[in-house]
């Protein structure tokens, strides 16, 4: 089977020996996270809804947030800003992870009858107790995969998306992840901030290289699609081949664009309100925000001369033309306009 040629993209694929048969393992070479989950989702809707697909690979550092969450309140945004580090808002639900090139992401889609959390969770974990591998892991009632009671993956009782005759569920392998970036950028203190979103729940984490010297991306891969062929397609012969795809796949080159937009990333952010205060030496300035789809709805200032409708309209966090508008339509003095929004957007 050749797919869409997508110009220095390339997919491993694992097929079949009968021409006839379509690929059924895919590991993905490109490390872009918004390609590679454009392509997860592009799978999902275009292949064979019939046939158990696996689809690996790894992200450059990223931060994921879940469909459903806010990424004010999931992700320090001064540490995102300062380090370059992009995020990402999936298609699916459950809650934020870090990636890197040291963990290993893996999505099984399968027939939506046969769906089940627990399942998929078991399937890696026999991969890590294979032979190859011999990581003691087990599932635990979170559906994660864990090694003496630690979490060596993110896979979330709700990182799963479901439509009409087919499901798939998704999780991160901690292979050798930089486990002190990951607590630096998803360590947010922002306790006044009340979301209506799913909130992440936080557990102890560990790398699998902390059990096993053995253990790579490309040995993980390997013991996965195996654990995989044996659940799924146990009687079937492989062979393995490289195919190339390119950007003529203009659903997956559309798909990566929105993931990219700020209507996506921060336009799909659920109502969620805001409480800050602040001591200025020139008086004490209250504010509270109303925020969805990432755009103030509501809001009010005490200790400014200035009605809080003056931030209805504007995008929460970058506060674009804020300025602009305070400056030219009220009697505030100018030093203080300037110390109050570079303050605001810094609490966002």
């Amino acid at each position: 089977m050749i797919l869409p040629r997508f110009p220095t993209r390339i997919i491993r694929v694992r097929t079949f020996t009968t021409i006839s048969s379509p690929p059924k393992v895919y590991v993905s070479l490109s490390n872009d996270p918004f390609f590679n989950l454009s392509y997860e989702e592009w799978l999902f809707r275009h292949t064979n809804p019939s046939l158990p697909i696996l689809f690996m690979y790894r992200n450059k550092e990223s931060v994921i947030i879940g469909r459903n969450q806010n990424p004010w309140k999931e992700i320090n945004q001064t540490s995102l800003r300062e380090s370059g580090v992009e995020f990402v808002r999936r298609r699916s639900g459950g809650g934020t992870v870090y990636h890197d090139l040291g963990n290993t992401n893996y999505s099984v889609m399968i027939p939506r009858e046969t769906f089940n959390r627990d399942t998929n969770a078991r399937l890696v974990a026999s991969a890590l107790n294979s032979q190859d591998i011999g990581i003691p892991a087990y599932v635990n009632e979170r559906h994660d995969v864990v090694v003496h009671g630690k979490k060596m993956s993110a896979i979330y009782s709700s990182a799963y998306k479901i439509i009409n005759k087919r499901a798939y569920h998704h999780g991160t392998m901690l292979i050798n992840a930089q486990l002190d970036r990951l607590g630096d950028l998803l360590r947010n203190t922002k306790t006044s901030l009340h979301t209506k979103g799913v909130e992440s729940v936080r557990s102890p984490v560990a790398n699998l290289a902390s059990f096993s010297s053995l253990i790579t991306h490309d040995l993980f891969v390997e013991c996965v699609t195996q654990a995989f062929r044996e659940k799924y397609y146990p009687d079937d012969h492989w062979d393995d081949e490289v195919v190339q795809v390119d950007s003529g796949n203009e659903i997956v080159k559309q798909g990566a664009e929105e993931l990219r937009s700020w209507e996506w990333r921060f336009g799909q952010t659920p109502e969620f309100t805001h409480d800050m205060n602040k001591p200025f030496s020139w008086g004490d300035v209250n504010v509270h925000i109303t925020s969805k789809r990432g755009i103030i709805t509501h809001s009010q200032i005490k200790g400014l001369d200035i009605p809080g409708t003056a931030l209805v309209g504007l995008r929460y966090g970058s506060l674009e033309t804020a300025e602009e508008i305070l400056m030219k339509s009220y009697t505030t003095p100018p030093d203080h306009i300037q110390q109050f929004l570079t303050w605001l957007r810094h609490e966002m």
